[in-house]
């Protein structure tokens, strides 16, 4: 989101990632990005393949007049804090899956539900596309999210569904995707609390959000 607010309509180059990001940060961070910035190109110095080295990145020389942003952990917070826009604690809604849920993903959750389920009275929505659902099905994964009160989903999410008209103004819905959360909430619609996959999956469980990240 922070990288995304401030390249906005220009191509970002991104120091200071490790170089060994797993495929689902690498998915994370991307789509954090993608709400606000207007292209589909950023560069990853040490692991896009034409940026090696910043300079690599730049074309071979850094111009000048660059705009930097130096992001630490004070910025993350500031802009982890704002995608919450409500305090109640209790959920009616819980999303996860924008961008789709990768197969390791998917294991995750189940893992993190464990025996739990799903409180009464709350939704828990998963979000992934058709062939990892597949995949999910024959590995037994479908059927514990099922059995614990969840729902996972093929090729769709929050923001190709009418939101407004699903659900009430007065519906609160915890989530784990910054995306979801930028695209869909808006005057008139549900509010919305921000947190890990962790968080959200507690509050499927207890139908109270209490954000663990930073707290």
């Amino acid at each position: 989101m922070i990288i995304g607010d401030f390249a906005y309509d220009r191509v970002p180059v991104v120091t200071g990632l490790r170089p060994n990001l797993e495929t689902e940060e690498l998915k994370a961070m991307c789509s954090a990005c993608s709400p606000a910035l207007i292209g589909t190109l950023m560069f990853l110095v040490g692991i896009s393949p034409e940026a090696n080295t910043v300079e690599e990145a730049f074309g071979g020389k850094v111009p000048k007049d660059v705009d930097r942003l130096w992001v630490d952990a004070d910025t993350m917070r500031q802009s982890y804090e704002q995608l919450s826009n409500t305090t109640k604690e209790d959920v009616d809604v819980v999303m996860s899956g924008c961008p789709f849920k990768t197969i390791y993903e998917i294991q995750e959750v189940v893992e993190q539900l464990g025996d739990d389920k799903v409180k009464e009275g709350v939704k828990f929505i998963i979000h992934t596309d058709r062939v990892t659902y597949v995949l999910a099905e024959h590995m037994g994964l479908v059927d514990r999210i099922v059995d614990a009160g969840a729902l996972l989903t093929t090729d769709t999410c929050e923001y190709c569904m009418p939101i407004e008209n699903m659900y009430g103004p007065d519906t609160v819905i915890a989530a784990d995707s910054m995306k979801m959360r930028r695209l869909v909430a808006g005057e008139g619609k549900p509010t919305w609390r921000y947190g890990t996959l962790t968080d959200c999956v507690n509050a499927a469980i207890t139908g109270k959000f209490r954000p663990t990240h930073w707290n």
